[in-house]
């Protein structure tokens, strides 16, 4: 998946990828890989649209295990 600068490809597959095996939504997975580093308490979103806005609540509902957060920060940080 091309990103409009091409920087952060490898990223956006890998997130791409643990979404599509959890039945998430991209932004929520996005969203739970932020959640999940240490000092974070919330991450400040905002959505133009009343469907991004739900994809963005239902990220509340995901935690990713140890295995997705190693494969996320093996390409993204």
């Amino acid at each position: 998946m091309p990103t409009r600068d091409g920087w952060g490809g490898e990223a956006v597959e890998a997130s791409a990828a643990v979404a599509r095996e959890r039945g998430a939504d991209l932004a929520a997975v996005a969203l739970a890989w932020v959640r999940a580093w240490p000092g974070v308490v919330a991450p400040v979103v905002n959505a133009r649209t009343r469907e991004r806005r739900g994809a963005l609540l239902t990220s509340v509902d995901v935690t990713l295990s140890s295995d997705e957060t190693d494969r996320l920060a093996a390409v993204g940080g």
